[in-house]
């Protein structure tokens, strides 16, 4: 299996080479798609935390208490907008997803939500602020 990131005239040079010596019998898949740096681990990690931290100390106008995952799925409503989608002859409301924002989108949509959070009077701590 050949995989790379094209960020150099070489690493294509690299490429072409591969794909030119691909074999047709069985048939090879090339796919090419623009780069896409997955999030890290650390930037997981704080939305959960600041998620978990909503969820223990805020309620919603009603008085009630939600799960880290219904205030994430109500955020990105909030903050990444909703789409309208039919399903059985109705229309849906659906949260845009998180999951395909870059690096960089992910970290402004978890700012927003730790804006949001402080202005609501959300105690946030982190463990390398401890």
């Amino acid at each position: 299996m050949f995989r790379s990131i094209l960020k150099t005239p070489k690493d294509r040079e690299r490429a072409l080479v591969a794909v030119g010596i691909c074999l047709l019998d069985p048939p090879t898949e090339v796919i090419v798609q623009p780069y896409k740096k997955k999030l890290s681990r650390e930037a997981q990690n704080r939305h959960w935390s600041i998620l978990r931290q909503v969820a223990a100390q805020l309620k919603d106008e009603d008085g009630n208490y939600h799960s880290p995952e219904v205030w994430h799925l109500h955020l990105c409503s909030e903050f990444l907008g909703t789409d309208v989608v039919k399903m059985g002859g109705r229309d849906k409301i659906i949260p845009r997803s998180s999951a395909n924002l870059s690096s960089h989108e992910f970290a402004e949509f978890d700012d927003q939500i730790e804006a949001w959070a402080t202005e609501r009077g959300v105690n946030l701590v982190f463990e390398n602020e401890i």
